[in-house]
């Protein structure tokens, strides 16, 4: 059967390191595992949950140097727990509030 996509923008799997750490306290950083990334959200997995309805900063960098990194401010739309990951047992859904 044929999967079609309903969102707006397409969403592209990734599987690479992601840096955070939220806007109003930078001691609550850490680092993580990408899911998926669409123009308008992420889809990451953390150790540790993450504050529904907090900003944090985001930052990816690409293994090649031809790609710049990825850098935004999300906002922290849910926070699942993940049984299949125990390295990052939490699954996190972001909207992208700005491009930095």
């Amino acid at each position: 059967m044929i999967e079609i996509e309903k969102r707006d923008f397409m969403r592209m799997h990734i599987d690479t390191t992601i840096n955070y750490k939220q806007k109003i306290d930078a001691n609550n950083s850490g680092k993580g595992l990408v899911q998926d990334l669409s123009a308008t959200g992420i889809a990451f997995l953390t150790s540790k949950p993450l504050a529904l309805d907090a900003e944090y900063e985001i930052s990816i960098t690409p293994g090649v140097n031809t790609t710049p990194p990825f850098n935004a401010i999300v906002c922290i739309i849910r926070t699942d727990k993940n049984s299949e990951n125990t390295d990052y047992p939490y699954a996190i859904a972001a909207k992208v509030v700005k491009l930095l």
